[in-house]
């Protein structure tokens, strides 16, 4: 069977209400698998009515008894969908990933979102998070995936030698270089390995089987 095209918008809402889809209302051609993230637990009703209204079916990955974060994501698709639970694979906050397979002409299709937190307020949390999505992402390998999110990486700096430049590397003159140690709520690791944690997503499609859309 000849393949399908599917077309995927991914969009950081930011903790805003249900009218910030206003602009996908209006689009003349609606997307097949809209995914949202930071999507608040007050919010997230009026949200998944909304797009409801316009055709989708939804799930929503927050829910009011998981401890420290009050947001999730969501996942909206025009077709069937199964929502998939990622507590399995060790999350810090399992309600920060949205995990559905989705019933398209070719077959199911798995759609990953994902917020990844920031490490200034998260320290290596982050990267346990990363960790856990690389399992989650290898657990799939073989299956098509649509990995979407926020992963507040990489740096906003310019490719070095053609490389993306990640916040596990500072600045040592005119390059970029990952840092020594940094410690953070009593937990301390290297710079090296919150660059290979970021890089992986990135920059390791024969392992990861990713191809990144930019």
């Amino acid at each position: 069977m000849a393949s399908i095209p599917l077309n995927v918008i991914t969009w950081n809402i930011n903790f805003r209400a249900a009218s910030t889809l206003d602009p996908l209302a209006v689009l003349p051609s609606l997307p097949d698998v809209v995914t949202l993230q930071e999507v608040k637990l007050e919010h997230a009703a009026g949200i998944r009515e909304r797009l409801r209204n316009m055709g989708y079916a939804t799930v929503y990955s927050g829910h009011q008894d998981a401890p420290g974060k009050r947001y999730g994501n969501v996942i909206a698709t025009r077709t069937q969908l199964t929502s998939s639970d990622p507590a399995a694979f060790n999350f810090p906050w399992a309600q920060l990933v949205a995990h559905a397979r989705v019933d398209t002409p070719c077959g199911p299709v798995n759609v990953v979102t994902v917020h990844i937190q920031n490490g200034s307020g998260n320290g290596w949390k982050k990267i346990d998070s990363l960790d856990a999505l690389k399992q989650m992402v290898l657990e799939l390998k073989g299956e098509p995936l649509v990995l979407t999110g926020d992963f507040n990486e990489p740096r906003w700096a310019e490719l070095q030698d053609g490389h993306i430049v990640t916040w596990g590397q500072d600045k040592y003159g005119e390059r970029w270089l990952p840092w020594n140690t940094w410690t953070f709520n009593g937990v301390s690791g290297s710079g090296g390995r919150w660059d290979n944690a970021v890089r992986w997503f990135f920059e390791s499609p024969d392992e990861s089987g990713i191809r990144n859309a930019f």
